[in-house]
């Protein structure tokens, strides 16, 4: 019984060495998913020539306030484009300010019979509030 724990146990620290070897995220002070060591980067294995992707990396801060129920946070998010054209208009999707009134998806709901109850946040219509965006070389 105790040589069947001590192999368990083995093969855990074993298999734990393993992930954190092969894991490509942001637990550091940079990011190395775009390392050239990443298996898991587009540009390390490309499926044919001139093959391209975007690339984004985030770096969120969240909180809840049990109190308030308000869910706040800061997000940094850093954009390359590595298409060969010039973006003229890069579009985000704010998904929480779809669940408000007046909405798209608030007025799709109205023209199709359902009806819709909002919270005390959802009724004030804050939704996503950005406070700044930079663009270029930041």
């Amino acid at each position: 019984m105790l040589l069947r724990k001590v192999i368990v146990l083995f093969i855990c620290f074993f298999v734990q060495i393993a992930a954190i070897k092969a894991q490509y995220s942001d637990l550091g002070p940079k990011n190395n998913y775009q390392s050239k060591k990443s298996p898991y980067y587009w540009k390390n294995r490309r499926p044919f020539p001139g093959y391209w992707q975007q690339d984004v990396h985030y770096q969120i801060k969240a909180n809840i306030d049990e109190t308030t129920d308000i869910v706040g946070g800061e997000e940094h998010l850093t954009y390359w484009n590595n298409s060969p054209d010039t973006l003229y208009f890069v579009y985000f999707n704010l998904y929480q300010n779809a669940f408000q009134p007046g909405s798209y998806l608030d007025n799709l709901q109205k023209n199709n019979g359902v009806k819709t109850a909002y919270g005390k946040y959802e009724k004030t219509k804050l939704g996503t509030i950005i406070d700044e965006m930079k663009s270029g070389d930041v």
